[in-house]
């Protein structure tokens, strides 16, 4: 394998940017947990886990609000496109709590 390809595998993987903005987040003393698991039903209405790159945490609350950030990595690919919709269900909860 040659180096550009193996340069071009590692940046796909996403594993820069995710160590990138965890040490961002880390270094304004965000409370951090990498690779947060979670359980969701699929498609087929079967429990499922899935996985966001980082749940970054703001320590300070104001107004007993605290600002939570979920946070997904991806490669910028000029032929790829990412649409990112947010979908409320009646009776799903819009919160993760993390402990």
């Amino acid at each position: 394998m040659g180096t550009g390809k193996w340069g071009e595998s590692f940046l796909k993987s996403g594993f820069p940017l995710e160590h990138l903005t965890y040490v961002t987040f880390k270094n304004l003393e965000w409370d951090c947990y990498p690779s947060f698991e979670y359980t969701r039903l699929n498609r087929e209405k079967e429990e499922e886990w899935f996985e966001v790159d980082l749940v970054s945490k703001c320590p300070m609350f104001n107004r007993s609000t605290q600002l939570s950030m979920l946070v997904e990595c991806k490669y910028h690919d000029p032929s790829r496109y990412w649409f990112f919709l947010l979908m409320n269900r009646p009776g799903a909860g819009c919160s993760m709590t993390v402990s």
